[in-house]
């Protein structure tokens, strides 16, 4: 039995490197594509092929309304096709409402939503920013009683700090300040680096575990 255990930790610690290592890759790719230029060259590119793309009303709201029930890695390349096939300038403030309200919080359905939302940051101007600025809010808020909360909220709370690392990571979110106010945020420190209130523990270990 003893063998057995050890067999199958080492077989997990070995997948674990496994998937760290894949991630790394996925996000060094990502940070190439969200480049000031490779940003910038995606847009004209889209701009250049608008009106051969279509305006279809229900794959539109139909997407949206995946993005917002939370978007899993089986489902990244048919929303990423989605993304590249709709004229979806209508829609954008709407896909960033419902990115910021999804409930799935796993690794791997999280990096694939960082993906979709990758996708739209390339072709939308406004949905980066947007999408940010939503995930930011949510993560920096507190309530007045931590222990009463809602565990869904704080679960929310923490699948969007996760999301919100994940597109800093990718090079989405491009303010540099964002990694400080979050640890700042799960530690309970204030802008002038007092303690304010206490640390913020289940936060702090999915800041640690998404920022590396």
């Amino acid at each position: 039995d003893a063998e057995r255990k050890a067999v199958a930790e080492k077989a997990a610690t070995l997948q674990s490197v496994k998937d760290l290592r894949a991630a790394a890759a996925a996000r060094s790719a990502a940070r190439d594509q969200h480049s000031v230029s490779g940003v910038a060259a995606a847009r004209k590119e889209h701009r250049g092929k608008i009106r051969s793309l279509k305006s279809d009303l229900k794959r539109s709201t139909a997407l949206i309304k995946r993005v917002r029930a939370g978007v899993t890695a089986d489902l990244e390349a048919g929303l990423l096709k989605d993304v590249e096939t709709l004229n979806l300038t209508r829609y954008v403030s709407e896909l960033v409402d419902a990115v910021a309200e999804t409930r799935k919080t796993k690794d791997k359905d999280c990096a694939a939503l960082a993906v979709v939302c990758g996708g739209l940051h390339r072709r939308h101007e406004s949905f980066g920013p947007g999408v940010v600025e939503k995930l930011r809010e949510t993560s920096l808020s507190r309530p007045d009683d931590v222990d009463s909360e809602d565990p869904d909220v704080s679960k929310h709370r923490r699948g969007n700090l996760k999301l919100l690392l994940e597109l800093y990571l990718r090079n989405v979110a491009t303010d540099d300040e964002i990694p400080d106010v979050l640890m700042r945020r799960c530690c309970g420190v204030g802008p002038k680096g007092r303690r304010r209130f206490a640390v913020d523990a289940p936060l702090l270990q999915v800041y640690l575990k998404t920022a590396g």
